[in-house]
C-alpha cells in the first residue's frame, strides 16, 4: 500500500471515529431532550381540570399523539444524522486523500526519478525547490550527492576496463602471432607439442572473446540502435554459423517460427545476442537432442525465445545468472566458460529496451527476450 493510502486510511480510521463519537452523544442528548419534553407535557395534562367527559377523552389522547410525535421526530433526527456523518465522512476522506497527495508530490517525483538511474543519467541532479518540504529537500540533496559519487565510481570504473582491455589485448596479439607462426612449422613437432600449440591459441581466442566483451559491457552507452532487422534472416545466420558445432553432439537448431518479423536495433549486437544463447543451449544440452528458436507476435511486441533439453536451472541459480563472472557450479563442472556470456547478453538486450528472462522445468531451459516492434 503507499504511504499516501496509508496516511489516508489512517487519518479516516480518527475522523470518522471522532465523527461516530459526535453522532453516540449527539443521539443520547436528542433521547433524553425528547423525554423531557414528554414528561412536561403529559404532566401539565395531568394538572388540567377536568370539567367534562370531551375534555376527558381530548386529555387521555394527547399524550398518545405527542409520543407518535416525538417517536417520529426521533427517527427523522437519527436518520439526518446518519445521512450527515456518511457525507461528512466521504468528504473528510476524499480531501484527506487529494492533499496528502499534494504533498507528497515532491517525494513521488523523487521516486520516478530513482527508477529512472542509470549509467546514462548519473551525475543528473534533481531539482531542489524552496516551496518543498525540509525533509523532502535534504532527501533530494542527499540523492543529488549519492548520484555525484556513483558517476565518478562508474568513470573510474569504465576507464579501468578501457585501459585493461586495452592493455592486455598488445601481448595477447604477440602471443597468437607466434602461436599461428609455430603452427605453420607443425610438421617438425611431436603431436603433444602440436596440441599445446592448438591450446594457446584456443586460450587466446578464448581471452580475446573476454577482452570484447567486457569493453562491450563498459561502453553500453556508445551502442548505436538504428537498424531494421529481419528475425528469421538474423536466426539463420547465426544458426549456420554454430551448425557444426551442433552437429559434433548430434543436435538439431530449429527455428519453429512460421513468420519472419522486424525489429529496430543493432544487428551485429543482435547477432551476438542470439549466438551467446544458442551456444549456451548446444553446450549444456543432451547429445542427440534439439535447440529449439521461437518468435512470437505479443501485440506490442516481439518475443525471441530459445530452448534446450539438458539440465534444469536451480530456482536460486536463476536471478543471478545474469550477473558478470557468475557460474553455476553443477553446469561449471562439465563446461568451462567466462561467465561473462549472459550479463552482456541482458545489457544487450536492456539497452534495446528490452528484458529477458529464465525459464527452467525440469530438463528443459528457456531464455525469453521480448523487444519492441518496427513500425
Amino acid at each position: 500500500m503507499s504511504l499516501q493510502k496509508r496516511i489516508t486510511l489512517l487519518v479516516s480510521i480518527v475522523l470518522m471515529s471522532m465523527l461516530a463519537l459526535m453522532v453516540y452523544f449527539s443521539l443520547n442528548s436528542a433521547v433524553v431532550l425528547f423525554s423531557v419534553e414528554q414528561l412536561g407535557a403529559g404532566s401539565a395534562t395531568s394538572h388540567s381540570d377536568l370539567s367534562n367527559a370531551e375534555d376527558s377523552a381530548r386529555i387521555v389522547l394527547k399524550p398518545e399523539g405527542l409520543n407518535k410525535q416525538v417517536a417520529v421526530a426521533q427517527r427523522k433526527f437519527y436518520m439526518r444524522t446518519i445521512i450527515f456523518l456518511i457525507i461528512l465522512g466521504v468528504v473528510g476522506i476524499v480531501a484527506t486523500y487529494l492533499l496528502v497527495g499534494r504533498s507528497l508530490k515532491s517525494l513521488v517525483n523523487l521516486q520516478k526519478a530513482m527508477n529512472k538511474l542509470d549509467s546514462s543519467i548519473l551525475g543528473k541532479e534533481l531539482l531542489v525547490e524552496d516551496s518543498q518540504p525540509v525533509e523532502i529537500q535534504k532527501l533530494a540533496t542527499s540523492f543529488n550527492e549519492m548520484n555525484i559519487r556513483l558517476k565518478d565510481s562508474f568513470v573510474r570504473q569504465k576507464l579501468f576496463l578501457d585501459n585493461a582491455a586495452h592493455e592486455l589485448r598488445t601481448p595477447l596479439t604477440v602471443i597468437t602471432t607466434y602461436a599461428q607462426l609455430l603452427q605453420m612449422q607443425h610438421t617438425n613437432y611431436s603431436k603433444e607439442d602440436q596440441k599445446i600449440i592448438e591450446t594457446i591459441l584456443f586460450s587466446c581466442s578464448k581471452l580475446e572473446g573476454i577482452l570484447t566483451q567486457l569493453l562491450l559491457i563498459s561502453n553500453e552507452n556508445e551502442i548505436e540502435i538504428e537498424e531494421n532487422i529481419d528475425s528469421n534472416a538474423l536466426i539463420m545466420e547465426v544458426s549456420s554459423e554454430l551448425s557444426d558445432k551442433a552437429q559434433e553432439k548430434q543436435m538439431v537448431i530449429r527455428n519453429i517460427s512460421n513468420h519472419s518479423y522486424v525489429f529496430n536495433g543493432n544487428r551485429v549486437l543482435m547477432a551476438l545476442v542470439f549466438k551467446n544463447l544458442i551456444d549456451n543451449a548446444i553446450k549444456y544440452g543432451s547429445s542427440n537432442s534439439v535447440v529449439e528458436i521461437d518468435v512470437k507476435d505479443m501485440d506490442t511486441f516481439i518475443q525471441f525465445s530459445v530452448k534446450n533439453y539438458g539440465i534444469g536451472i536451480k530456482q536460486e541459480d536463476k536471478k543471478k545468472i545474469f550477473e558478470p563472472f557468475y557460474r553455476v557450479e553443477e553446469l561449471d563442472r562439465q563446461v568451462k566458460g567466462s561467465g561473462l556470456g549472459l550479463a552482456l547478453v541482458k545489457k544487450i538486450i536492456e539497452k534495446h529496451s528490452g528484458k529477458i528472462r529464465c525459464v527452467s522445468e525440469g530438463n528443459e531451459v528457456t531464455f525469453l527476450f521480448t523487444l519492441s516492434k518496427f513500425w
